[in-house]
């Protein structure tokens, strides 16, 4: 195809990530939908929804790839 396969790809801290922005967003929009149940309007943007699970995700993966590089070379 046209893009390269990356040789640094850690496949586990992505999982990780992608476990922690799923649940973050999965937590938060089961807490907007009983915000609009009750007749209220939507809690947040969601611009702010998607930009803010898109900082966990980024956070999380570099998180991860710290704890698993300092557990190898301890």
């Amino acid at each position: 195809m046209f893009f390269k396969e990356n040789k640094n790809f850690d496949r586990v801290s992505i999982n990780i990530a992608s476990y922690s922005a799923f649940i973050y967003w999965g937590i938060f929009l089961l807490i907007n939908g009983f915000y609009e149940t009750c007749g209220k309007g939507p809690l947040v943007n969601s611009l702010f929804l998607l930009n803010s699970g898109l900082v966990i995700f980024f956070t999380s993966e570099i998180l991860a790839k710290w704890i698993r590089k300092r557990r190898t070379n301890a």
